[in-house]
């Protein structure tokens, strides 16, 4: 992982603080900036510092009613896709597209996020390794609800839930942060409208 991920994950975190105007949203990226400020490219290795970035991706489909959500198998709860920065990401937009791209089988959207749309930092179980907090951003993204959907290695089960319903054993704030997200997503094609 090299200084252009960092100074572009910079650059993205930047962005997404410019355009949240929610309080605890702009706290938290600013959170996050420090710790990458801080621990610079090892903020971003999963071999790294315990505390590190993660780059999501909430999934809806056209009328964004519903999101696609994995049944993640280390974690054994409902979750967005998303994962890990890889060496081969230039961006945390790339690596959220990636990880939706190989966690969904879909292989292409109507629309992704430029920036991340949602920061969140929890603590993980030991089941994830040497990592014990995921300080995540998450993108959004728009596909066809007849997309193809595949289950991937990482995963027991993928499935479209509704926004306003989802399931039990989700993980904690997720219908928060898809609500928050699904609102933002409308506002930007509000205005290009």
């Amino acid at each position: 992982m090299g200084l252009n991920l960092l100074e572009t994950a910079a650059a993205e975190l930047e962005e997404a603080w410019a355009a949240h105007a929610d309080p605890i949203q702009r706290d938290t990226l600013e959170r996050v900036s420090l710790h990458l400020d801080e621990h610079g490219r090892h903020a971003l290795a999963k071999a790294g510092h315990p505390v590190h970035l993660t780059a999501s991706c909430f999934v809806f489909d056209e009328m964004l009613e519903q999101t696609l959500l994995t049944f993640h198998r280390k974690g054994q709860f409902w979750v967005q896709l998303g994962g890990h920065i890889e060496d081969q990401d230039a961006s945390l937009r790339e690596a959220a597209r990636r990880e939706f791209r190989e966690e969904s089988g879909i292989s292409a959207e109507l629309w992704f996020s430029t920036a991340p749309l949602d920061a969140d930092i929890h603590d993980v179980s030991s089941a994830f390794g040497t990592c014990r907090t995921h300080v995540d951003l998450a993108f959004g993204a728009v596909v066809p609800r007849d997309s193809m959907i595949a289950v991937s290695e990482e995963s027991d089960d993928l499935s479209w839930r509704a926004v306003t319903d989802l399931p039990s054993g989700a993980v904690p704030g997720l219908a928060g942060r898809a609500e928050r997200i699904r609102k933002l997503i409308r506002h930007e094609q509000a205005s290009k409208h």
